[in-house]
């Protein structure tokens, strides 16, 4: 039995699989864009290579919900769950990846922000240049960023399911819900067995 992995690996290896989990999700956008515009993969690629980050996708899928007439009972989930991808998941992810971060023998990790930005430190005082922010992270935390993104994956996988469904018979279905067998087929986030990640 191999040595446990020590606190760097640990990082690694959850920043990797939840970079995984955020091609996973990507893909899915692509594809449902894709499909809202009715246009084949290629052409999809062509217009995603200037999409590359997720907020204006995001805008891009929601404006697009109503362009191909949608029902409302069908855009505002979309849409919620969208912004939670553009709003939260993403600048999340974008942080951790983004960010220089190193161990803390401690605290797990630290992250450092070296984006400039101008506030006040205290209400009453003058405002300020930061140029380098710490925040602490852990393993547990990037895991749980990984999860929430590829819990997103299968609503936005469904979602082109029904586009889909749309564009082969003119409408929407009556009651859009998960289809678990078409899900199944997506590929998933494989997590190693715990013997074998060590």
């Amino acid at each position: 039995m191999s040595e446990p992995l020590d606190t760097y690996e640990q990082i690694c290896l959850s920043i990797g699989r939840m970079s995984r989990c955020w091609g996973l999700l990507d893909y899915e956008l692509n594809l449902l864009l894709g499909e809202m515009l009715h246009i084949d993969d290629e052409r999809t690629s062509c217009l995603t290579t200037e999409l590359k980050d997720v907020a204006p996708k995001c805008r891009t899928i929601k404006a697009l919900s109503f362009a191909i007439g949608a029902p409302q009972d069908w855009i505002t989930p979309l849409t919620e769950l969208l912004n939670v991808v553009q709003n939260q998941l993403g600048p999340s992810r974008n942080r951790i990846i983004h960010d220089a971060w190193y161990e803390a023998p401690e605290e797990g990790g630290l992250r450092l922000d070296k984006r400039a930005k101008v506030s006040r430190p205290q209400s009453f005082s003058d405002f300020a240049l930061s140029t380098s922010r710490e925040h602490e992270f852990s393993v547990d935390d990037v895991d749980l960023l990984a999860i929430k993104i590829i819990a997103s994956m299968p609503r936005v996988a469904q979602a082109r399911f029904d586009v889909e469904e749309m564009n082969k018979t003119g409408r929407f279905p009556k009651q859009p819900c998960l289809d678990h067998a078409r899900i199944k087929q997506i590929p998933q986030l494989r997590l190693p067995p715990d013997d074998e990640a060590q």
